[in-house]
């Protein structure tokens, strides 16, 4: 229960005498009066008169006020189903980004592993290219004239090395 309660005074209580003078001595500071006074039922009864009074205006200015016109209602309305398309559009383009980003990263790893075989295939080839130069310094090359064509071609021919 409040330490001050003024709205139910009707209420019977049931407190000490001192409970019931210290509540009365901190309404007293606090500006607060007790309702069982016979000023405060007919000041509460003025308040009640003025807030109907206030009430009645203001229902008489909010009747007066210039309504709102519908056109713009309508007009939210009528964007509600623009918005929503926009907002689709834009999350299915945000699926198409993530796919062309994912396929762009598929691509780059392809195109790396490419590389990668490039240069293993490339390896490979210099080693066979310098085994092929070091089998080829077995055998005595002799250049020959080429007498098919009149462009100052060589033939080759291996002759095996006696060594071997």
């Amino acid at each position: 229960m409040l330490w001050f309660s003024s709205r139910f005074p009707k209420v019977p209580k049931i407190e000490p005498l001192e409970d019931t003078q210290l509540r009365s001595d901190f309404g007293e500071m606090l500006g607060l009066k007790v309702l069982s006074e016979p000023t405060s039922i007919a000041e509460s009864h003025r308040l009640q008169e003025l807030a109907q009074s206030l009430y009645r205006e203001a229902l008489r200015r909010r009747r007066t006020l210039r309504q709102r016109s519908r056109l713009s209602w309508m007009l939210a309305a009528a964007a509600l189903p623009i918005i929503f398309a926009l907002g689709s559009w834009g999350i299915t383009q945000h699926h198409k980004a993530k796919a062309l980003a994912q396929q762009i990263e598929q691509n780059r790893i392809e195109q790396k592993r490419l590389v990668d075989a490039n240069q293993n295939l490339q390896r490979v080839i210099q080693d066979a290219q310098l085994q092929l130069a070091k089998d080829r310094q077995k055998y005595l090359v002799i250049p020959l004239p080429n007498r098919e064509n009149s462009v100052n071609q060589m033939n080759t021919v291996k002759v095996r090395n006696k060594t071997n």
